[in-house]
């Protein structure tokens, strides 16, 4: 195996790793937005009711600031690409972090 090779296969399996580390996060960020509100449904107190689902709001906020930040790297990525092939499948995962990120803008507004 050539020395391109090897690296080649080394920054496809750190590429995998960032997204699945990145979509953690994501997911990770969506919960605690979700459980602020259940907790402000329950609470009696209307300033604290308001500051937690600011709270959610401010970490739905930050999962889709997530993926539109991982979506533009990859399509930079795309950019610098020498093969179609790799610039099609860099530019098919970017669109695919922008669907995310408007589905968590969609549920943000159902929810707001």
């Amino acid at each position: 195996m050539s020395s391109l090779s090897a690296r080649a296969i080394s920054l496809q399996t750190s590429e995998r790793q960032d997204a699945a580390l990145l979509l953690f996060g994501v997911a990770h960020y969506r919960e605690i937005a979700s459980k602020l509100r259940v907790v402000a449904r329950g609470c009696n107190f209307p300033n604290v009711r308001k500051d937690l689902i600011d709270l959610a709001a401010r970490y739905d906020r930050r999962a889709d600031h997530f993926c539109r930040d991982q979506a533009e790297r990859l399509r930079g990525l795309a950019t610098k690409a020498k093969s179609l092939a790799v610039q099609w499948d860099y530019r098919e995962l970017a669109s695919e972090w922008d669907m995310i990120a408007d589905q968590i803008e969609k549920l943000r507004t159902a929810q707001g």
